[in-house]
């Protein structure tokens, strides 16, 4: 599925993956950029505009949701939540935390992409 290039933010600390998903995403016309850290990425979101963000809940410097939590308070972004762990518990969290989805490790790239092509950014302002 093709869908409206969009600037993504993917915070990922496992570098194999976070280039796969950069790679994937660029391969479908998105701009993305990638940071490893909880620091990483507030520092990329303090200095661009991203339409959506990917976000590992388990990062070495702080919880994905906690950065996401933070993230939002700077300026409203969809966001989907990438997790090794999907009981209703993880699930719960995520979404109380504001993000829009929840995708299991490992990332099923059809549906992370089908789910950043279906994020309506009308409803998320900058």
């Amino acid at each position: 599925m093709n869908s409206k290039p969009r600037r993504i933010l993917v915070v990922e600390n496992h570098p194999d993956s976070a280039a796969m998903l950069a790679k994937l995403l660029q391969s479908k016309g998105h701009t993305v950029t990638t940071a490893a850290t909880c620091a990483a990425a507030r520092a990329a979101f303090k200095s661009a505009i991203f339409d959506v963000a990917v976000i590992d809940v388990g990062l070495p410097d702080g919880d994905g949701c906690d950065l996401f939590r933070e993230l939002r308070a700077i300026r409203i972004i969809p966001a989907l939540a990438v997790s090794g762990y999907g009981m209703a518990d993880d699930v719960q969290r995520t979404q109380t935390a504001g993000f829009v989805a929840h995708i299991l490790k490992p990332v099923d790239l059809l549906q992370l992409e089908d789910l950043i092509s279906n994020v309506h950014l009308s409803a998320f302002p900058a």
